[in-house]
């Protein structure tokens, strides 16, 4: 593939996209194909000149409405670049990075899709990645929570308690506490207990959200923004739990006090 092809596939995609944007999504699926089968074949070529114009076109079908054999062929483009970036990460930070937006950007569509499973495979490897990088606290923290998520939807109780522990574990060492900034710990300790009630440790999933409860009503009492809201939600979310757990004496009160959380919001 020269220069030349590169060109044509920048007017090519020009056009695609002024006419997505005239509101002409469904006339333009055979220009779609010809410049996703032009950045591909480029891209197999000379990977580091095509990547880029590959992951345009997949944008480009991404915008139009749903097309069985152009979401094929752009999703077999999404692992033929994971090949790529992993096959280089190691020396090279732009191929690493390319590799830790495509696995997480593919996982997040594979789960949208119902696809858990491969959904979190990738997760998986997205986390491996970022787990490497010192600086990257908040994303490995992420990673975490998303792919705990992730395995307790496929049944993997066991792997999502694992990293729910992890995540409690390390705002420990934080020393956070409610009264200072945002903190993912109440929230991860309503993880664990989720990952505690699926199998079957009732006693831990209950005193996990308490401690929750206790975090967001500590919130509420330092008068921070919406904490209101987040200790209704919080109630909504327990009353769910006790309900499955069959205590539901118990999730009626729940539900009951996050409605009267709400209305004192209101009031």
């Amino acid at each position: 593939m020269t220069l030349s092809a590169v060109a044509e596939f920048d007017a090519l995609h020009n056009t695609i996209r002024t006419r997505v944007e005239g509101g002409d999504g469904n006339g333009v699926v055979a220009d779609l194909a010809a410049a996703l089968a032009m950045a591909r074949a480029g891209f197999d070529e000379d990977p580091g000149l095509w990547v880029m114009r590959l992951r345009m076109a997949q944008r480009d079908v991404e915008r139009v409405p749903a097309n069985a054999r152009l979401k094929a062929d752009s999703e077999d483009a999404t692992r033929a670049i994971i090949a790529y970036a992993r096959a280089g990460a190691a020396d090279d930070p732009a191929r690493r990075g390319l590799l830790g937006t495509t696995l997480n950007s593919y996982s997040m569509q594979l789960e949208a899709e119902q696809r858990i499973d491969e959904s979190t495979v990738f997760a998986s490897e997205f986390l491996d990645l970022v787990r490497t990088e010192p600086t990257a606290s908040s994303e490995q923290a992420h990673a975490r929570s998303r792919l705990a998520e992730l395995r307790l939807r496929a049944g993997d109780h066991t792997g999502a308690l694992a990293l729910a522990e992890e995540l409690v574990d390390a705002a420990h060492r934080n020393g956070e506490i409610p009264a200072e900034g945002p903190s993912g710990l109440p929230s991860w300790l309503r993880l664990r207990a989720r990952a505690y009630a699926a199998l079957g440790r009732e006693v831990e999933a209950r005193a996990d959200f308490e401690s929750s409860l206790d975090w967001e009503r500590a919130r509420v009492r330092a008068g921070k923004f919406l904490a209101h809201l987040d200790l209704a939600d919080a109630l909504d979310e327990y009353a769910d739990l006790l309900g499955a757990l069959g205590a539901a004496d118990d999730a009626r009160a729940a539900a009951v006090s996050a409605a009267e959380t709400r209305e004192k919001r209101r009031g």
